[in-house]
């Protein structure tokens, strides 16, 4: 039921300011105008960050065969510092013509793939051409054996085919490896070695290169990754990847500045500026709950207290929804649910779409896992039990899910944040608060803007 304020003075125009609406039906939304009135066109597109290498790459992304989800990983650097410095686009999308990854946009990372192979494919159709390029790759070639000459070669021949069209290069370095992969005494560690010294130099020497110290992020001190830093010795956790974030972060706020939203854009889901307290509080949870949301512990028997609160919200008229979770032993994984009511969104059919959530974790050790799922699209980690999210830090978060075309008929959105707890070993009490959610409509990612780049001379 649309709530309306009409003021009549002196037999001048009635004025109708529209308030929030929860509603099952996107037709109805939250917006501070009426959609009529709103420019059919979205705002300056950001800056575009594409990412080429192996499979340290390819894993910020994973798409579901049958074409009806695409995730941002959780456990991979990129995904993380998007969620940290929002200010730059890394969209990838389904493409079931590629079949073995069933994704294409500007995550260009393919599982095995040495030095040589991203120099032969660099510039093969649909690769992505965007105002920033992260280049990081030369791990597989240090396993296979390859030289340090050639390593080197193929990475300078990477960077100057994205500098001669005009493409910023961040080139970061080779990750340490696990001794199951190259043993002691192996002289590719030191093929390893040599590169590395080589990158650092040519990376700060060179226009338009940035250098990228990943190896610094992951490194025990002996050259070897930090235990709990990877899940196999090569592969980043979501931890080990967190921490690879905060050296990433320092160089998009460097190449990347901050421009301001579009306050008209429309915002299709149910009260996603969490106003009134109306909502439901489930099992393990006391106090006010946003309307339209209900918010439960979902693990069985959990040993959590859980205290909610809502506050208003000066930035979007709406409300803060805050959690503070207080543990009593028990279970080494506890699961917490903040669920939205489902809601239809055929008005959306045959459109690009992205939900977002915004929020904020107070430094606590008993965060493990954040999962934001929309049906189509989610911000996740694919091993949420076992993760654990770093100590002594702030979170201020933005969880954007990659862009999805709706299908001709699209089934209802049903929206669902999920928080997993460190709840055997944590100390003290953790404090959440949800600031927003959003589903909206954004213009193709399928724009000319991936093509339009030619080699400058």
């Amino acid at each position: 039921m649309l709530k309306t304020v009409v003021a009549l003075v002196s037999l001048l125009l009635a004025a109708l300011i529209a308030t929030w609406v929860v509603s099952e039906d996107a037709s109805q939304v939250t917006s501070t105008k009426n959609r009529r009135d709103q420019p059919s066109n979205q705002p300056a597109p950001k800056t575009r960050v594409g990412y080429i290498g192996d499979s340290l790459l390819q894993g910020n992304n994973l798409a579901a065969p049958d074409g009806l989800l695409i995730t941002a990983q959780a456990n991979r650097e990129i995904t993380w510092t998007r969620a940290l410095y929002p200010h730059f686009n890394i969209d990838t999308w389904i493409d079931l013509t590629d079949t073995f990854r069933h994704f294409t946009g500007m995550n260009a990372g393919l599982s095995g793939d040495t030095s040589a192979q991203v120099r032969a494919r660099m510039n093969a159709p649909g690769s992505p051409f965007p105002d920033i390029m992260i280049v990081s790759v030369g791990i597989n070639s240090v396993t296979f054996g390859v030289s340090a000459a050639s390593i080197q070669s193929d990475l300078q021949a990477i960077c100057q085919f994205y500098l001669q069209r005009g493409i910023k290069v961040i080139l970061s370095n080779i990750r340490p490896i696990g001794a199951a992969f190259v043993p002691e005494g192996d002289p590719q560690l030191g093929v390893r070695s040599d590169v590395n010294a080589w990158i650092r130099e040519f990376a700060t020497t060179t226009p338009d290169v940035v250098f990228w110290d990943v190896a610094a992020a992951y490194d025990d001190g002996t050259g070897r990754p930090s235990a709990g830093y990877t899940v196999d010795g090569l592969h980043p956790s979501s931890l080990g990847s967190q921490h690879a974030a905060f050296s990433l972060l320092p160089i998009m706020q460097q190449l990347v500045k901050p421009e301001p939203g579009n306050p008209d854009t429309i915002n299709f889901f149910p009260n996603g500026r969490l106003a009134g307290n109306q909502g439901t509080a489930g099992p393990g949870v006391r106090g006010q709950i946003a309307t339209g949301f209900t918010a439960e512990m979902l693990s069985g028997s959990p040993t959590v207290t859980v205290q909610a609160a809502t506050h208003p919200n000066r930035d979007t008229g709406g409300g803060v929804q805050e959690f503070s979770f207080t543990l009593h032993g028990g279970s080494s994984v506890e699961v917490f649910g903040m669920t939205g009511m489902r809601f239809g969104v055929s008005k959306l059919a045959g459109k690009w779409v992205k939900a977002r959530c915004k929020l904020t974790l107070q430094p606590w050790d008993g965060w493990r896992a954040l999962v934001f799922n929309t049906t189509y699209m989610e911000w996740e980690s694919n091993t949420p039990t076992t993760d654990e999210l770093m100590h002594g830090v702030a979170w201020d978060l933005e969880l954007e899910t990659m862009p999805f075309k709706l299908p001709d008929k699209p089934g209802r959105i049903a929206p669902v944040l999920r928080i997993y707890l460190h709840a055997d070993t944590a100390t003290g009490s953790g404090v959440m608060q949800v600031k927003e959610f959003e589903f909206f409509e954004v213009d193709s990612p399928l724009s000319p803007r991936n093509a339009d780049r030619r080699e400058q001379h």
